[in-house]
């Protein structure tokens, strides 16, 4: 078994089955999803602790990203998707047919696997969800580009190059540059599917102190295909193997002394 480094400073264990309502961010229950006849989730249950980053990891084509855009409803875009079960956030069903499901992508930020920047500037990449919001005063939006570049890590960095197409940055930037997109709107909540698989290691660091820092502000679910990011990361980690929660707890306690068999060959290589 090779052995993983949990991150510093660990908060205590988490009692993520009894986590009260003021602690929860999301709270997802008894959740299943189809893609036609053919059923991809079975039964999630779990709560996510708020002001925390939660990992999702499990073997390619386990579930963890269909999970994963089940909580801003992303999977409504998928024909034949439905589904059973919900997810709660402020004591809402998000799956209930009255939420308005553009304000839970406001509430719900998500930034993909590989940097997709507009083909825009750099200011108009950021302000981009704020101006579809109707928000077109220049010092608001001014403020919005410098706050959450501050906040992505780039502000330095691109200070200077605000008018310059977004396109002429850096995989790694681009990819910083996304997520001060999403938090321009200021969710609370912010998805990461596979935010570093396409960048080099350095960027992958920038972005993984980056993730540390967005604790502070917002609630992160993060899927990575790389166990040892997710130990570095994240405060606890879920396993999900063939659509199944497999084991959930925090992330120190799930590398180190994982309690189901499963679990333990997955993070010792013996499959995935």
């Amino acid at each position: 078994m090779y052995s993983i480094t949990p991150p510093i400073g660990l908060t205590p264990s988490l009692d993520l089955g009894n986590l009260p309502d003021e602690q929860t961010a999301l709270a997802i229950r008894d959740l299943n999803l189809y893609y036609g006849s053919t059923q991809a989730l079975f039964d999630i249950s779990m709560r996510i602790p708020k002001g925390k980053v939660t990992a999702f990891i499990g073997p390619s084509g386990c579930g963890k990203s269909t999970l994963l855009r089940c909580i801003n409803r992303m999977n409504d875009l998928v024909d034949g998707c439905r589904v059973r079960g919900g997810i709660t956030l402020h004591g809402q069903n998000i799956y209930h047919r009255d939420v308005d499901v553009p304000a839970l992508r406001r509430q719900v930020g998500m930034v993909f696997q590989r940097p997709n920047p507009f083909p825009k500037s750099v200011y108009e990449n950021v302000i981009f969800g704020l101006r579809l919001q109707g928000i077109n005063d220049p010092r608001t939006l001014d403020d919005a580009v410098e706050r959450s570049l501050r906040g992505a890590a780039l502000w330095d960095e691109v200070k200077n190059r605000l008018n310059d197409n977004a396109f002429g940055l850096s995989s790694g930037q681009q990819q910083r540059l996304v997520i001060a997109r999403a938090i321009a709107i200021e969710p609370e909540v912010l998805l990461l599917d596979e935010p570093s698989s396409a960048l080099d290691p350095i960027s992958t660091l920038t972005i993984e102190e980056l993730i540390n820092d967005l604790k502070n502000q917002y609630t992160v679910v993060i899927v990575t295909h790389n166990m040892q990011q997710a130990a570095r990361v994240s405060d606890q980690t879920a396993f999900i193997n063939m659509g199944r929660l497999v084991e959930y707890a925090d992330t120190d306690t799930l590398f180190t002394t994982p309690q189901n068999k499963q679990t333990e060959d997955y993070i010792t290589g013996r499959y995935g």
